[in-house]
């Protein structure tokens, strides 16, 4: 993690600054701690970062309320406050409650929809480690499933073939494309989002076999395929409209 140039105290809040060589203030909220940091240029104040940060102060709670609510790439989805039921394990958008259960050596994993439960059993001596990795290959193999299908629908309709395919853990992307290869990485977190969203995700690094770039192109193949894209990639991002990661300053 790059550490910052200085910190500023504003409103209580420790406020991390990097100086950088650019035009215009940048505000983003750090997903992994949900700290607040400012890129700014090396000719603006200190007054006006402060001036800067508490004017966009209410954006600043909202980014921290979608980071509480929604799993990021950067957020473990299985971890210590799910298997004790502080925080919600969260499955195709829905939060749902991770019980532990006596059961034997082998563990055996549960869904309920209607209670919004997920119910592992497993012997009482397993340590919390070894749950957590079990629920973590039981979410991969549920969402290898849904995209298995998901490729072997929109590959023929877009008319692109895939060499090779495969899920893992990334920290900020939710999909990438190797052109060359034709192989496609999902984010394991997908799991945790609506279906709606993984399907974007799956056009998207498919839609990159026709065209490479984020260009005009690719969106036209995109608006093509999935002309509700847009708003599909908000909902994943947990933001009222696209590509918000940071709010620029004016």
């Amino acid at each position: 993690m790059t550490k910052p140039h200085h910190t500023l105290t504003i409103a209580s809040e420790t406020v991390a600054v990097y100086r950088k060589a650019i035009k215009h203030l940048y505000l983003r909220v750090r997903p992994e701690d949900g700290t607040i940091c400012v890129s700014a240029p090396r000719f603006v104040s200190d007054s006006a970062i402060r001036h800067f940060v508490l004017s966009k102060w209410e954006w600043i709670a909202r980014q921290r309320t979608r980071l509480a609510h929604h799993p990021s790439p950067r957020k473990p989805l299985v971890d210590a406050a799910c298997l004790t039921a502080v925080q919600p394990l969260w499955f195709e958008g829905v939060p749902y409650r991770l019980l532990r259960v006596p059961g034997a050596a082998r563990a055996n994993i549960r869904r309920d929809a209607a209670t919004q439960t997920v119910t592992v059993a497993v012997a009482r001596t397993t340590p919390l480690e070894r749950v957590a990795r079990t629920v973590e290959a039981w979410l991969r193999a549920e969402l290898k499933t849904r995209a298995a299908a998901l490729i072997a629908q929109w590959a023929p309709c877009m008319g692109v073939t895939v060499a090779d395919w495969g899920i893992k853990r990334m920290k900020t992307r939710w999909g990438t494309c190797n052109v060359r290869a034709r192989r496609i990485w999902l984010n394991l977190a997908l799991i945790a989002h609506p279906p709606a969203c993984l399907e974007y995700v799956v056009v998207h690094e498919l839609t990159h076999l026709l065209e490479r770039q984020h260009n005009a192109r690719f969106h036209a193949w995109m608006d093509r395929f999935l002309p509700d894209w847009r708003a599909r990639q908000a909902q994943l991002n947990g933001l009222p409209h696209r590509d918000a990661f940071s709010e620029r300053g004016n």
